[in-house]
């Protein structure tokens, strides 16, 4: 995992809003903590989910297996940069597009940067977290 301070990378925003959103912000304040932490394998991590538990333990697996899943490391900046990665651009169109029922581009986003072995597991991380951020009422883009 790699937390840059760039601002060179990621300028056009989803919705061309420069301001990091509060979605984006809880996976860079993640990628802070579990950057230097140990990784953890897509099949564990899918096991201890529950549908009515709380985003952030989601929010860290989902971090935490990203780098074996791209097969290699996502590049998060920090919180206060007003720029966007590539990474994060792509998990917040996943969001976007899970939350409006979009499930083609969903799979379009996936099989485009995922290893096949872990699309599935992948796919269920991501629409737990969308689904509990947007239980929680995390602003969208």
């Amino acid at each position: 995992m790699q937390a840059r301070a760039r601002r060179d990378e990621g300028r056009s925003g989803i919705s061309g809003a420069l301001a990091a959103t509060d979605e984006l912000l809880v996976l860079r304040m993640t990628a802070l903590r579990c950057g230097a932490g140990r990784r953890t394998a897509l099949w564990p991590a899918c096991s201890m989910l529950s549908v009515d538990g709380p985003a952030q333990p989601m929010a860290e697996t989902l971090v935490a297996v990203l780098e074996e899943a791209l097969g290699r490391p996502a590049v998060f900046y920090t919180p206060r940069d007003t720029g966007r990665s590539f990474d994060e651009l792509w998990l917040l169109r996943l969001f976007e597009r899970w939350r409006a029922g979009d499930l083609a581009s969903v799979e379009l986003l996936i099989r485009s940067r995922l290893r096949p072995q872990h699309q599935r597991l992948f796919r269920l991380l991501v629409a737990g977290l969308a689904d509990r951020l947007t239980a929680l009422n995390v602003p969208r883009v």
